[in-house]
């Protein structure tokens, strides 16, 4: 208790000496042959407390596999070829020295979640890499799994839909292009939604008012158009 132990030794000047030789705590002789402590020494239990605790070792887990929702793109009015999917995914950590940041693979910028557009009907795989408060780095492996199907899908279009991809009003929805080569984005409608590119890889999409419109990509020499839907909540 109190971080203090209290031993019983018979009342002597001699044991009293070879108390403080050994570095004991001082005693005073007391009646009834005992003796009580005046200073504690550090007792072992709280030389341990103080002792440096060493952190397990830092990990990540990719989480999935993700099942991609479904959307076709348009391009003049029509559907175009290819078909695209998006699929949300998110990481976690543990061990290291905490305070994760994370960055997904073809990401320019730290973000988890992160949303990707994926561009053929089978399963993709994208690793993610995690910091923590020290700066050490670890990278998924084996990486996400991200399955892209057109009979399947979360909350995605069928496949002789368009559907369209929710974004938050006022906010902002970063979207990491499967494909990459990506050379402009812009909103058909800028009062619903605005769209730049970030890097080859990724477009930022805002929304600005409630309502539905279609952000014009460039990537790789091909135009799509994709539907997205801004959302109030």
């Amino acid at each position: 208790m109190g971080g203090r132990k209290l031993s019983l030794l018979p009342a002597g000047a001699g044991l009293v000496g070879l108390g403080l030789a050994l570095g004991l705590a001082a005693v005073t002789a007391q009646g009834g042959g005992t003796a009580s402590p005046d200073l504690a020494a550090p007792d072992a239990e709280a030389s341990f407390a103080n002792r440096p605790l060493v952190a397990s070792a830092l990990s990540v887990d990719p989480g999935g596999p993700y099942t991609a929702r479904f959307f076709r793109a348009v391009n003049g009015g029509f559907f175009s070829t290819p078909r695209f999917w998006t699929a949300e995914v998110t990481a976690s950590a543990s061990g290291g020295a905490g305070s994760y940041t994370f960055r997904w693979q073809n990401k320019s910028k730290d973000g988890n979640p992160t949303t990707y557009v994926l561009f053929e009907e089978r399963t993709h795989t994208r690793s993610v890499t995690v910091t923590d408060a020290n700066g050490n780095q670890k990278t998924s492996s084996p990486p996400a799994e991200i399955v892209c199907s057109a009979s399947g899908g979360v909350g995605g279009a069928s496949d002789g839909e368009r559907g369209s991809i929710p974004v938050p009003l006022g906010g902002t929805l970063d979207l990491v292009w499967g494909n990459g080569g990506l050379t402009s984005a812009s909103s058909k409608d800028a009062g619903v939604a605005t769209a730049s590119v970030v890097s080859g890889h990724e477009l930022t999409v805002t929304g600005v008012s409630v309502g539905e419109t279609d952000i014009v990509v460039q990537a790789g020499g091909v135009e799509y158009w994709l539907p997205v839907r801004v959302e109030d909540g």
